[in-house]
């Protein structure tokens, strides 16, 4: 399977995800913004690593073969969202922080798959 991490304004992994259709290949795609908002979960203790996806299937990372990274982590609607209550500092700056350390665990668990940058 393939793990697609990146972001839900992103219009190209649209046409890589075509393609992951036409040749019936398994993917997920993972969107930063969906995670800090919730819509999929990150799960994570000793035994099991996984994304949930909002009212859908558990994905195992043990079932990841190969994980492409795409502008993950820009979380630019965020950005947005925030300058009209001009809150940009310190919440902008906490939820970059806390998202920072969700990726870069994400992505040691990841570490030992094939990786497309």
């Amino acid at each position: 399977m393939v793990l697609i991490l990146s972001s839900r304004c992103d219009i190209n992994t649209n046409g890589v995800i075509d393609w992951l259709r036409y040749f019936n290949t398994p993917f997920i795609r993972v969107n930063d913004e969906d995670i800090v908002s919730g819509n999929i979960k990150f799960f994570f203790n000793l035994n099991e690593y996984y994304f949930q996806i909002e009212g859908s299937k558990k994905v195992s990372l043990d079932n990841i073969d190969v994980v492409w990274f795409r502008k993950f982590g820009f979380l630019t609607s965020y950005d947005d969202f925030l300058k009209k209550f001009d809150a940009t500092s310190n919440l902008l700056s906490y939820t970059y922080s806390e998202f920072d350390k969700l990726r870069k665990l994400m992505l040691k668990l990841l570490s030992k798959k094939k990786m497309a940058l």
